[in-house]
């Protein structure tokens, strides 16, 4: 056990040092303004990190969700163009087709399919895509 010191001595120094004092006080307000300060910084830096890592996250989602709205995009296309392609198509009426709109063969053929061999509804569609 250490003995006690003695309070006069304390309250000597005290009182033969009171202008170090009040600059020891101004010193620790301002270590705790800058503590603060730094406490601050961290919690924004902190926010800030995870704000940055959701948003990472989200946009990570959202790539795979475009990747997947591609491929099914891509084979609604196919299957589309699979059933167009199985309906068969007159060669009479592509000939019609082809000599009245000046069109080649598959451009004939793709309206005529569209149209299920609708001759008229062809010929419109083919003048209002031109």
């Amino acid at each position: 056990m250490s003995s006690p010191k003695p309070q006069g001595k304390e309250v000597s120094k005290k009182a033969s040092q009171p202008a170090d004092e009040a600059h020891d006080e101004n010193e620790h307000v301002e270590k705790g303004a800058k503590g603060e300060a730094t406490k601050d910084m961290k919690n924004v830096t902190s926010y800030l990190n995870e704000e940055l890592a959701n948003r990472q996250v989200d946009a990570d989602k959202l790539a795979k969700t475009m990747s997947f709205l591609n491929e099914e995009a891509k084979k609604h296309k196919h299957e589309t163009l699979n059933k167009t392609m199985a309906t068969s198509v007159d060669k009479e009426a592509v000939s019609v087709v082809m000599n009245q709109l000046e069109v080649s063969k598959t451009e004939a053929e793709k309206a005529l399919r569209e149209h299920n061999n609708d001759i008229v509804k062809a010929l419109i569609s083919i003048m209002e895509t031109a």
